[in-house]
């Protein structure tokens, strides 16, 4: 119902507010969407929350009174004394004179404060905290004040204080850690998060607050954990039975040849275009070679230890990895060089298509993609030792990708150790047999999937096929993951290098401080619910404080995130104490 200011004998003011509580007085013109306050003197800082108290009446001609209190924000403060002009000040700097030498007023200080207005609520609004939109402007001369904590509190979260089954305390006001901040967790899940900061300012420490608080409300949740940010999380006690860490073995006979053979360029030394196409063929035969029944397999293996002479396969096995492609292009390569018809019928017999057409002179080509097959192996096999020292686990990631989603259960994939073109190969593969399960109905459960740097995973621009891969089913789930049951957070400390479309789909954002002016102007640009003010304060940001804005919460804030109970990989620790660790104990070993 839209209201107009109540015709009264009196001011119409409502009465003033407790002296306590009083932080000033509204001043000059106002707008049903911002007004100006004459400060009292430090009585509020940039960010508080204030409050109006208003008598209006109906527009319906009725005598009906409406006593109203209006919310408001504020965006900045500005200080000036206008018995000191900047002329005087020039004079005295110039022949270096204190001010207060003089007889020059310096009491005389007007200090003004910028408010927005949230909105307003009828003053008995009990429990509720939702705001109805204001259509009328507070009147000049109205005193301001600030609300105790627990209506602070009530207004923060609105409608969440009555679904509190959905609530995630995940901070307090910045400028009053008396206030709890809670979100909505329902928003997050379902329509995606997105926890911008540059490095140090406390993003992951954020994303394992909110992981935390879903984890105690069973919600499913997947991590593609690049760094090790969230092994600490089985290290929670009430968490340790839940959580699962997998070392991402790359799935490298799930992908085409064509992106196999990019791999074996990009890891070992370029592949010529002959030994291109001859790699297609080894591939494939490497395909078929290990899909063999387990007796047919042992079978092979034992051929392929002989012919090239390696014990070890008969004691470890063989593998589907580039360790298998390249003792079968050194296999085919010996055949053809030693002109050995029945392992070139073997060959032929197991799968590699073709074979029966080479002659001697492929054998240096074979020979050519053994080389830098080997070496690509190596640098694989490399980083997939990384990766599992730092996850801190061997078990592989389950073929069955389902097996991922667990009723209360959190599973993180280390992906550290590999480049990010591997990392982002591996997500997209999982992310879309997620995706695929939960369209056809396969998967029962929702999953909340957590992407930390996900610049690499969503990059504003592809440079590779696996980028492109990775782009398209992350803005798959971005657009249609909400009918589905599958939410995103996107975490990451360059904005401006994430894709566009993808993160204008998140509808919730927790920004924290960002220095980087093309980061800053990318955030302005994108997100709709920062205002030009709120912007204002990224790079000023303290580590741990953040813009909370969008559907998870009432209105912008700025608050101050509570510490998880986790710990990452990368905390950081002092590097001098560090060094006489690490010398106590060469001394002591």
């Amino acid at each position: 119902m839209a209201l107009v200011q109540s015709q009264q004998e009196t001011t119409g003011l409502a009465a003033p507010p407790a002296p306590s509580n009083y932080v000033g007085t509204i001043v000059g013109e106002s707008t049903s969407t911002e007004f100006r306050m004459a400060v009292a003197h430090e009585a509020v800082r940039e960010q508080d929350l204030v409050a109006v108290d208003a008598d209006l009446r109906a527009t319906d001609n009725s005598n009906n009174v409406q006593h109203i209190r209006i919310w408001a924000k504020v965006q900045r403060i500005e200080r000036l004394n206008p018995l000191f002009p900047s002329e005087a000040g020039h004079e005295l700097a110039a022949t270096r004179t204190n001010p207060f030498d003089t007889v020059l007023s310096l009491s005389r200080e007007m200090v003004t404060a910028v408010c927005q207005v949230l909105g307003s609520e009828a003053r008995d609004a009990g429990t509720g905290g939702k705001l109805d939109k204001l259509r009328y402007p507070p009147q000049p001369a109205s005193s301001v004040y600030r609300p105790d904590s627990q209506d602070m509190a009530r207004v923060v979260i609105g409608d969440l204080g009555q679904r509190t089954h959905r609530a995630l305390d995940i901070a307090t006001l910045s400028n009053r850690p008396d206030v709890t901040v809670s979100v909505d967790g329902h928003a997050i899940v379902t329509r995606h998060l997105a926890i911008l900061a540059m490095t140090g300012a406390g993003k992951s420490w954020t994303a394992r607050r909110i992981i935390e608080q879903l984890a105690a409300k069973n919600y499913p949740i997947v991590i593609f954990d690049p760094h090790g940010d969230y092994t600490g999380l089985a290290d929670v006690k009430s968490l340790t039975s839940r959580v699962q860490r997998y070392c991402a073995q790359f799935p490298l006979f799930d992908e085409d040849a064509d992106a196999v053979a990019r791999i074996v360029s990009s890891l070992g030394y370029d592949l010529t275009e002959t030994m291109q196409e001859r790699f297609i063929g080894v591939f494939r035969a490497a395909t078929r070679f290990i899909r063999a029944e387990q007796q047919e397999l042992d079978k092979r293996t034992d051929w392929l230890a002989k012919r090239l002479n390696k014990n070890d396969l008969r004691k470890y096995g063989i593998k589907p990895n580039m360790w298998l492609i390249a003792n079968l292009a050194e296999a085919g390569e010996l055949t053809l060089r030693y002109e050995d018809n029945d392992s070139k019928r073997l060959l032929i017999e197991w799968g590699w298509e073709g074979f029966d057409t080479y002659s001697k002179r492929d054998a240096g080509t074979l020979e050519g993609i053994k080389k830098r097959t080997y070496k690509a192996a190596r640098v694989l096999h490399t980083m997939e030792q990384t990766n599992q020292k730092i996850a801190r686990s061997t078990e592989p990631l389950p073929t069955d990708r389902k097996e991922l989603v667990r009723y209360g259960g959190i599973s993180i994939i280390s992906l550290a150790g590999y480049t990010s073109d591997f990392q982002a190969t591996i997500y997209s593969l999982i992310a879309n047999d997620l995706f695929q399960a939960r369209v056809q109905d396969e998967l029962k459960l929702p999953v909340l999937l957590v992407l930390e740097e996900a610049h690499t995973f969503v990059p504003g621009r592809a440079s590779t096929s696996a980028e492109e891969r990775s782009i398209a089913i992350t803005k798959q789930i971005a657009q249609e993951g909400r009918k589905f049951g599958i939410g995103l957070v996107m975490i990451s400390q360059r904005p401006s290098r994430l894709d566009e479309t993808t993160l204008s789909q998140c509808n919730s954002y927790i920004i924290m401080r960002l220095v980087n002016p093309a980061d800053q102007n990318f955030v302005r640009r994108v997100i709709e619910s920062l205002g030009e003010d709120d912007a204002r304060l990224l790079p000023d940001l303290d580590v741990g404080e953040a813009l909370i804005s969008g559907q998870l919460i009432n209105f912008p804030v700025l608050a101050r995130i509570k510490p998880p109970e986790s710990q990452g990989e990368r905390e950081e620790e002092d590097a001098f104490q560090a060094l006489e660790q690490a010398r106590h104990s060469m001394i002591q070993g």
